[in-house]
């Protein structure tokens, strides 16, 4: 689920399917059901200033998605906050930048100059 007060819409040439989404002015994103902890159906919220999401015009999903300014992450691993955020589906990989920050049971971790949090290798 994604709402945003305004979505820009980006159609591949050909096909004139679906290929980039772009919330420029303020976004939330969220996957799973709210409450839920574990599971498929863990719940995860991504909020920004702006962001853009690359699309598989082909089977769909998110190829790469990119939330700029004001970064706030919540998933049940922990919460996160940066300036930049970029979300890679092939490794299921967030890398956060602009003075990141990631507080899980494990560890709090503050101002690196960027951290990968992987809820797959559970880091």
């Amino acid at each position: 689920r994604m709402t945003c007060p305004k979505l820009e819409l980006l159609l591949t040439e050909k096909t004139q399917q679906i290929e980039t989404l772009r919330a420029p002015a303020g976004f939330v994103a969220e996957r799973g059901t709210p409450g839920q902890t574990n599971g498929p159906a863990a719940y995860q919220r991504v909020s920004a200033e702006q962001g853009t999401a690359l699309l598989d015009p082909v089977r769909g999903g998110v190829i790469e998605a990119v939330a700029e300014g004001n970064v706030r992450v919540l998933a049940p691993e922990g919460t996160g906050s940066g300036g930049r955020a970029v979300y890679l589906a092939a490794t299921d990989e967030l890398t956060l930048t602009g003075r990141p920050s990631v507080s899980t049971p494990r560890a709090d971790i503050r101002d690196a100059a960027a951290l990968i949090w992987s809820p797959a290798r559970n880091s």
